[in-house]
């Protein structure tokens, strides 16, 4: 890994941090979000083929201490699986003037083909602050054995968010991956967000990498989605 070894360290301290955080967990909420897009794009690549999908999750937020837990699915298109399945757990905190969120979870492709490695561990650290109108967010993310083919892996990236009016947004990210049995590439995405409704949002967005590979997941594409949340 070409990386510092210090981002994947980063990463992996949700591990410690986050159980800690449930052992004083409380009652809390739970609310939902379900979507639909016209490509499934996780770190700029397709998971999809190019594929309109459709994903949903369930959220539980402790009434104290910033933990929650999560269970998600998604449909796609990868090792002869067409969904997939997710946990998630995770504390929000503060750090040196940031707002922290400390995540770490289990992800596993339902009836994937024999031989093809479909579940994996992942850890994430995303670090926001707002400067002025403009919220930032820095993303490091590790995982010790990828899906498929792909082994251990690092993505890190900068995004920045600036609201045009109290509905409307522009976005972008550029983040780097770096993978062990797989390509390493630089990934981008630039779009906006429209919030139709409070719990009703529309995003249009341009994905591209520098791989320069003649495969579907690393095509440049503008992928259009709706989040609906209650």
């Amino acid at each position: 890994m070409r990386l510092s070894s210090s981002l994947i360290a980063l990463a992996i301290a949700a591990t410690t941090l986050v159980p800690a955080g449930l052992a004083h967990a409380q009652s809390g909420t739970i609310n939902f979000t379900v979507g639909a897009a016209s490509d499934n794009r996780q770190r700029d690549i397709s998971k999809s083929e190019g594929k309109a999908y459709t994903w949903g999750h369930a959220t539980w937020n402790s009434a104290a201490n910033g933990v929650y837990a999560q269970a998600a699915y998604e449909t796609l298109d990868m090792g002869g699986a067409d969904l997939g399945l997710a946990a998630f757990t995770g504390v929000r905190t503060e750090f040196a003037g940031f707002n922290a969120d400390l995540q770490i979870s289990y992800k596993a492709l339902i009836d994937a083909n024999a031989g093809f490695d479909g579940d994996t561990f992942e850890t994430k650290v995303d670090l926001t602050r707002t400067v002025g109108k403009t919220r930032t967010r820095l993303r490091a993310e590790y995982s010790p054995d990828g899906l498929g083919v792909t082994e251990q892996w690092v993505w890190v990236s900068a995004y920045a968010a600036y609201p045009i009016t109290r509905k409307l947004s522009v976005s972008g990210e550029i983040g780097y991956r770096d993978q062990e049995n797989n390509v390493d590439y630089t990934g981008y995405n630039a779009g906006v967000t429209y919030a139709i409704t409070p719990k009703l949002g529309v995003d249009v967005r341009w994905h591209g990498t520098d791989a320069n590979l003649p495969v579907e997941a690393h095509k440049d594409s503008v992928v259009a989605g709706l989040t609906y949340s209650f």
